[in-house]
Order: C-alpha cells, then structure tokens, then sequence
C-alpha cells in the first residue's frame, strides 16, 4: 500500500485538545475532508476501513479523534453536541480555510449535521454513515441505561476499565457489526484500550444519555439544510434503524440523497467502501 504522508498530530483549543490523522498535508485541491468517527470509536476506525483509499484522491483529508475519545482531551465544560461541534470547527479553522467535506459515521453523522446546521458557509457536503438523526421511544439498552444514573456512572465505568470483561466488550463488537462479522484483528488495530479508559467510558455515556434532545431540537431545523446530503445506511442495522434515521431524514431534507444498503449493519464503511467512494468523488467536484 502506497504511503500518503499519514501523520498524526495535536491542535489545541483553550476548551481541547485534538489529536488527529491527517494526509496529502500540502494538497492544493479546493477542498478538505474531514472525517468523525462513531461515539465510542478513534480515528483509527477509519484507518482499518477506507482511509487509504480516502487519501488516494489526493485531497487533504483529516480523521479526528473526537473530544474526550482516542488521544483527545475534553474539558468539562464541553458538554453538548454543539460544544463539541464549535470545538471542532474552531481546531480545524486553526489548520484549514478550505471548504469541508464532511463524513461521519454513527454519533460523527449527528456531530457532522450539527456542524452542517451552526456552520454551513464552511461546508460543502455531507456523507452521513448509519447515523442518528431523530430521537427515539424509549432508552438506550439496559446497560446504557443502567450506566447513565449518575450513582453508577463513576462506579460502572471505573469497573470496566479495571477489568475489561471479555464477556462485554465481545458482545458489544458483535452488536455493533452485524450481521457482518468483525474484521480480523479491530480490537487490536483499534486501540480499544483507549476507549476502555474510565473517563472516555463516562464521556460516551453522557453523549448517549444526551442524544435524544439534540436530535429533537436539531431535527426542526433539517428544513434549513441545502447542502448536498449523500446517506448510506443499513437495512440491518440494529443499533440506529434506517426507518427511523435515514428514511425519515430523506424525506425532510430535498438535498438529501439516500443509498439504501440491503443486509448491511451499523458499519457500512467497512463493508461497502467502493459505492461510499463513488459519493465522496462526486461531492468533491460539485460546487
């Protein structure tokens, strides 16, 4: 595999610090891509998917680790989904001016619509992989549930991190890709210690636990959105279920283009990486 100039890198913020990947650093293409991985992913998620083949289009492409997740840091008062989203913006404002493609997979979808909604003279497209866009009946799964009293917050997440129950995490990766199996060593290319520290465990379950209202605010303005909008979601995905998010989104929003992945679970970009390519190559040259 060809190198593309990978380099991992740290930009700070007075609210943050971000750690990043990037690649093709010096392009002098119009545009930028970035990338946001899903609510208890790294950078590195894209790294075992499709980053090499993002990059051989030879557009400066950046893959963050979101704040609190990976190697980036959050402080406290970085709470909401639109804390993160100005923080995001802020950084990357700091390394780049040119127009963002955005791409985000799962809670990095919702992440990326926001940033969409607050910002949208920076961006020029967006690529939503098996994301939430609306709120739900209901909780998030027991554990979750369970996890997001503050009574055990501080407790459940200091026990996992501690031991790791095999157990847990096996059945939570299991959940997360099928029906597809998990790729051949993730854990471990992944870096799933850096999720597994106590306090990136709290931070996920505050996200989740605040996802809801987000989604049901930013939802009343998806009728604001006129950006081209490429979605792929999966008809098997069991964590955000395509009726609910990438159908009801699609039909609010004329901008949207909607790619309907028959058999396909919550991780489309590992598993159907050729038509996602297709869609970035066509958003780079619109506009």
């Amino acid at each position: 595999m060809k190198d593309y100039g990978f380099a991992q890198k740290i930009a700070t913020d007075p609210s943050g610090t971000l750690s990043y990947i990037e690649s093709n650093t010096n392009s002098m293409k119009p545009k930028t891509i970035l990338l946001i991985h899903g609510i208890s992913a790294n950078w590195r998620d894209w790294k075992t998917s499709m980053l090499d083949e993002i990059s051989m289009l030879g557009y400066r492409t950046i893959a963050i680790d979101r704040p609190g997740m990976g190697e980036s840091d959050r402080r406290s008062e970085v709470i909401s989904l639109e804390d993160q989203a100005s923080l995001i913006m802020r950084v990357i404002r700091l390394i780049d001016s040119k127009p963002l493609l955005i791409m985000g997979h799962s809670y990095g979808g919702s992440l990326a619509l926001k940033m969409a909604l607050n910002y949208p003279n920076d961006i020029s497209g967006l690529i939503l992989l098996a994301a939430p866009t609306h709120p739900w009946v209901g909780g998030l799964g027991l554990l979750y549930d369970i996890l997001g009293f503050p009574l055990f917050t501080k407790i459940g997440t200091k026990f996992i991190s501690l031991y790791k129950p095999e157990r847990l995490i096996n059945s939570t990766l299991i959940d997360i890709f099928f029906p597809q199996k998990i790729p051949i060593n993730y854990r471990e290319k992944l870096n799933i210690e850096l999720t597994l520290r106590q306090k990136s465990l709290e931070w996920i379950i505050k996200d989740a636990k605040m996802l809801k209202a987000s989604l049901a605010k930013m939802s009343e303005n998806y009728k604001h959105l006129n950006i081209p909008i490429e979605i792929f979601h999966g008809t098997s995905d069991k964590i955000v279920p395509f009726e609910l998010h990438a159908k009801n989104f699609h039909e609010k929003v004329f901008s949207s283009k909607l790619t309907k992945l028959k058999g396909i679970g919550h991780m489309p970009h590992h598993f159907r990486r050729n038509i996602i390519l297709q869609s970035i190559v066509s958003l780079l040259v619109q506009g």
